[in-house]
């Protein structure tokens, strides 16, 4: 008989000393030399100090694979899948002081295609980190309050250019589809803002999931709900991009389609005219109370939401909620590392769990309208002071 085994570094250590140790740290050598003994799952670490510097670490123990990926099951029985060893700590990507004078970090694939060994997991697509980078390359002189506007961008570069391919394939096969005119009129200004109050995006979210379905059956037949990885969305813009033969026999005609289907589902939710739809109808946040959420008729004094929400998975404010599911940042925390005091933090809904406590959801109308409140670390005002006194 054989029996599945799974090995993980998570397994094996913790984080205990690493957290100690970079606590410590004064500077990017000693930030560095505590990310080389932690010894727990890959994980992407910043770095930045008040002389200026900035960094970045990938550490952790990464598996060298010498035959596969570790991405799917292999035969352990066979001996020709076993680790050999890990990658050495200064062979890790890192990235200190570079020329653009930024660094961004979303969850995106750290390695480049000639990196020497095999590095599997899962990465997100690079919408959100290019964004980023963007965003804080296009000025100079940055303030604490300015990187909200980073933190709750909602430019999603993915779905803008997936519009545009809905409408040039509407342009070149499917102008003669009157049912269609509105919508791809709509995304034919549309500036991929995924803003609550807008149709567009509304019409090319339905339109995505759509055609996400379609390209998951025609890749694995009966399995196209299966079809949910982080990197759907590079790997169905690249699809589009290449149009590889054997895959569809017309692809203008696939998005006519998925454009098609995607109406008739946004009709039935909001009404004949795309014009009047509103994506937040369809995009909402719940906050839901660990505890409270579990009975029914305590919901709605324990819960926040659903409250309409602009952004996406694709966007750097974060919000995934069609899939079932409801993402979105924990924290949003901006440091201000020439004068600490300028630092800014906003919770989700506040720092208590009980619903009867003042500070339940004192934060929520800041997070939701982008807003966040001083975080102090000289010159506090505290209204309370708790103090423990061991014995």
């Amino acid at each position: 008989n054989r029996f599945p085994a799974l090995r993980w570094v998570g397994a094996e250590s913790g984080f205990a000393r690493l957290l100690l140790d970079l606590n410590r740290a004064r500077n990017w050598q000693e930030f560095t030399g505590a990310l080389a003994h932690y010894s727990g799952p890959g994980q992407n670490f910043v770095y930045a100090d008040v002389d200026g510097n900035i960094g970045y670490q990938a550490a952790g123990r990464f598996p060298i694979r010498r035959t596969h990926l570790g991405d799917v099951p292999a035969d352990g029985s066979s001996g020709n899948f076993e680790w050999d060893g890990f990658i050495p700590f200064d062979e890790l990507q890192r990235v200190y002081n570079p020329p653009s004078g930024v660094i961004a970090s979303a969850n995106q694939d750290p390695f480049p295609s000639v990196y020497p060994y095999r590095v599997s997991g899962r990465f997100y697509p690079p919408y959100r980190s290019g964004q980023i980078t963007a965003l804080l390359s296009a000025q100079q002189g940055w303030r604490a309050m300015d990187m909200l506007k980073v933190q709750t961008d909602v430019y999603s570069a993915f779905s803008h250019r997936l519009a545009r391919q809905f409408v040039a394939a509407y342009d070149r096969s499917g102008a003669g589809n009157s049912a269609l005119a509105d919508a791809a009129a709509i995304l034919r200004t549309w500036n991929g803002q995924m803003e609550v109050e807008a149709a567009a995006p509304l019409i090319v979210s339905l339109a995505y999931e759509h055609l996400r379905r379609a390209v998951g059956e025609r890749a694995c037949p009966g399995k196209a709900a299966d079809f949910t990885s982080f990197m759907v969305t590079a790997a169905l813009e690249r699809l589009l991009e290449e149009r590889p033969p054997g895959w569809f026999e017309d692809w203008d005609r696939l998005l006519v389609e998925v454009l098609s289907g995607a109406l008739e589902e946004g009709r039935r939710m909001q009404g004949r005219d795309p014009r009047e739809w509103k994506y937040g109808r369809h995009h909402t946040l719940l906050v839901a109370h660990a505890m409270g959420h579990q009975v029914p008729v305590l919901r709605r004094h324990f819960d926040i939401g659903p409250v309409p929400m602009s952004g996406s998975p694709t966007t750097v404010k974060k919000i995934a909620a069609p899939m079932g599911y409801t993402t979105g940042p924990s924290m949003r925390l901006i440091s201000d590392l020439a004068d600490w005091d300028q630092s800014l933090i906003c919770l989700v809904a506040g720092q208590s769990g009980h619903v009867l406590s003042r500070h339940y959801k004192d934060h929520w109308k800041a997070y939701y309208s982008g807003r966040a409140f001083p975080f102090r670390f000289r010159r506090v005002e505290a209204k309370h002071t708790l103090v423990i006194e061991p014995e």
